[in-house]
């Protein structure tokens, strides 16, 4: 499998209903980066919504490996890979804690509630073996030509006192499996299948810095997808 995308996301502990008026400083901090080789990182800007609702900054690199989301209560970096290759995790990491200090000069971000690690992974499949793995996925019986396909389930740990965790008020792990044809991914891709594992971290009470979360949210990804890694081979899914 191979790890073609990384997502980290932030959800703040509240909105952010100034960003509206101090967007296009924080757009200007941002452009300002540039990357090792004194390229910018960002050369594509958009932002949508009203000063009182849903007022989104994007901003993507013109190859398409960065895309950088801020919106009201919420700050997503997405990296991408555009060959084979697969994404470098610390570099994104690192990227992140440029991109999340630059904004935070100018927004002064409120606590996080929420930080969320995706890992965006494919695997090779040709139709004859697609067929076979939705077969062993469901069991119903799969269509000659299959066109759409899409899993989704969640383990949500318990809390310390046993109890199934609240979204709302609670602090705990939950991971995210989303699993479908790579043809509907938004960017798309023939003859693979996206296997997705979204690491989430809920914190009460809210934390003030990510950048030191994010480290513990990586290790924790790593054991969950190479259990899961190990849980597919042994299914015979991987074969």
């Amino acid at each position: 499998m191979v790890l073609s995308r990384v997502v980290i996301g932030v959800m703040l502990n509240k909105r952010l209903f100034r960003l509206s008026s101090i967007g296009g400083l924080v757009i200007d901090a941002l452009l300002d980066l540039e990357t090792k080789k004194g390229h910018p990182f960002f050369s594509e800007i958009g932002y949508t919504g009203s000063k009182e609702n849903d007022y989104t900054i994007s901003l993507r690199g013109q190859d398409g490996r960065y895309s950088l989301t801020i919106t009201q209560d919420q700050f997503i970096l997405k990296k991408t890979s555009l060959d084979e290759n697969p994404v470098n995790i610390p570099n994104v990491i690192s990227d992140f804690d440029v991109f999340w200090k630059a904004a935070n000069k100018i927004i002064s971000f409120p606590s996080i509630r929420r930080i969320g690690f995706v890992g965006e992974h494919q695997i090779d499949l040709d139709e004859k073996k697609r067929n076979e793995m939705m077969q062993k996925f469901v069991t119903f019986s799969v269509p000659d030509y299959l066109g759409k396909f899409q899993l989704t389930f969640e383990n949500r740990r318990l809390t310390t006192s046993g109890d199934i965790a609240d979204k709302l008020v609670d602090d705990f792990w939950n991971t995210i499996y989303t699993i479908y044809l790579s043809e509907q991914d938004e960017t798309p891709t023939e003859n693979k299948l996206n296997i997705n594992i979204d690491v989430q971290r809920y914190y009460n009470p809210a934390k003030t810095d990510p950048i030191k979360e994010i480290n513990n949210i990586k290790a924790k990804y790593i054991e969950d997808k190479d259990q899961f890694i190990a849980n597919f081979d042994l299914s015979g899914l991987g074969k």
